[in-house]
């Protein structure tokens, strides 16, 4: 049975301890800053003392929180690694530190990462039609003669509409596979590509498929071989379902999706065809894992052969309109707090997760809560 259009306001309901991200890496402590020699957040929170800030500001924001998990990086080496609260309030069931989340968009971050991952090694190209990657006469609704890149996928600009109907379904039967997904789900082609930045889930999607005809593996497959098992992610998944890791599907099954006012949100088990662009779920700590390996502190990396290729990919690649203010790198947003910072964000029906990360200073946060 496919859910309606109620989860557009997701992002509204469940996303306020998420400004947690933006606390640590936006507001400055002065006293922290007159000490020398004191290792620091990018806005200027001791190392020494983060634990303690997390701690207060989850403490201020427990009547709207059910549980939150917590992970800072520095140079590689975990900072913070906590969880609050309850998996299950009905159940009373804490939250700990292998409590599994959902991603959301944020598991976009996987299908960019791949992509580029083919990219060096010549098996694609970010400026070339994707259709040349696609089989003939896969794409039925497009308006526009101007050809598709994968540069557009990262971008959000392929000019197609998104949708909701369709895209999430509360039972595993109604998953296809993604390539007849992509077929049945098809949106219209509204803008020319490159004209209209414009977020679509299934433009991500496609993105994910490319990499499944370039590597001759399920996109799912591919992740586990090419990302999760090189930085020891053992407690992620983003297989539609979770078959491909049982210990990580049943600890899904072990945690509830709430509201704000900490209200149960009825069968918030919820399931997506277009699996790659929110799919994953996951610990914190894994989430951190694959930061950490975006800020590699030595010449050693675990995602490219060539740390040219990570430089590429975490450069911009999009600015906002007669500006030179950065607005996308090669799918990462970029934004400015403190410093200049690389995040995405992203919600299902019971989840909220961001990631954030200074690469210059090699400190990243992992927030996710239900």
């Amino acid at each position: 049975m496919q859910i309606n259009l109620r989860y557009r306001g997701l992002n509204k309901v469940i996303v306020g301890v998420l400004v947690l991200a933006l606390i640590i890496v936006t507001c400055a402590v002065p006293v922290y800053a007159e000490v020398e020699n004191v290792e620091t957040t990018p806005s200027r929170i001791a190392l020494s003392s983060l634990e303690e800030t997390i701690d207060s500001y989850v403490a201020t924001n427990q009547k709207n929180t059910a549980a939150v998990s917590v992970v800072a990086i520095k140079n590689g080496e975990t900072i913070v690694n906590k969880a609050y609260g309850y998996a299950d309030l009905e159940q009373q069931r804490r939250a700990d530190t292998s409590t599994v989340f959902e991603w959301g968009s944020t598991s976009k971050l996987l299908v960019w990462t791949s992509v580029m991952q083919l990219v060096e090694q010549g098996k694609l190209d970010l400026d070339t039609d994707i259709q040349e990657y696609l089989p003939e006469g896969f794409l039925k609704k497009l308006e526009y003669d101007t050809p598709i890149t994968l540069m557009n996928l990262m971008h959000h600009n392929a000019g197609w509409e998104d949708r909701l109907i369709d895209l999430w379904y509360s039972s595993e039967k109604d998953i296809v596979d993604l390539e007849e997904a992509l077929q049945k789900f098809e949106p219209r082609q509204i803008d020319k590509p490159g004209s209209v930045v414009a977020y679509s889930n299934y433009g991500t999607a496609m993105a994910a498929y490319i990499v499944e005809v370039q590597s001759g593996q399920p996109f799912y497959k591919y992740v586990n071989e090419h990302i999760f098992k090189p930085l020891n992610m053992k407690d992620t998944s983003i297989h539609p379902s979770q078959y491909d890791n049982l210990d990580v599907l049943k600890r899904r099954n072990e945690i509830q999706g709430y509201t704000t006012n900490l209200k149960l949100i009825p069968n918030n088990r919820a399931y997506i065809s277009l699996y790659p662009a929110a799919g994953a779920i996951g610990t914190a700590e894994d989430a951190a894992k694959f930061l950490a390996a975006l800020m590699p502190v030595d010449r050693s990396n675990l995602l490219f052969a060539n740390k040219d290729t990570l430089d590429e990919m975490l450069s911009t690649s999009l600015y906002y309109d007669g500006t030179s203010t950065p607005r996308i790198a090669h799918g990462f947003f970029e934004v400015e707090y403190w410093v200049p910072a690389l995040e995405h964000a992203g919600s299902t029906a019971g989840f909220s997760s961001r990631f954030v990360f200074d690469p210059e200073s090699n400190f990243g946060l992992v927030v996710m809560t239900n």
